[in-house]
């Protein structure tokens, strides 16, 4: 939900346990919106992964 982006140093310790460079995102509390948004619009491309056969 982008919350975690809240918590102070969050890049840094990203950084420090896995050595990828982490950078917050412009708006991260909307990322998972837009992204869904992204995933909705383009339904047929991502359908294979987002949607799973039960």
């Amino acid at each position: 939900t982008g919350g975690t982006s809240q918590l102070r140093n969050f890049p840094e310790l990203v950084r420090r346990r896995t050595g990828v460079k982490a950078v917050l995102a412009d708006q991260a509390l909307f990322c998972v919106v837009k992204g869904t948004g992204v995933a909705l619009e383009h339904l047929a491309t991502y359908k294979r992964t987002i949607l799973a056969k039960r």
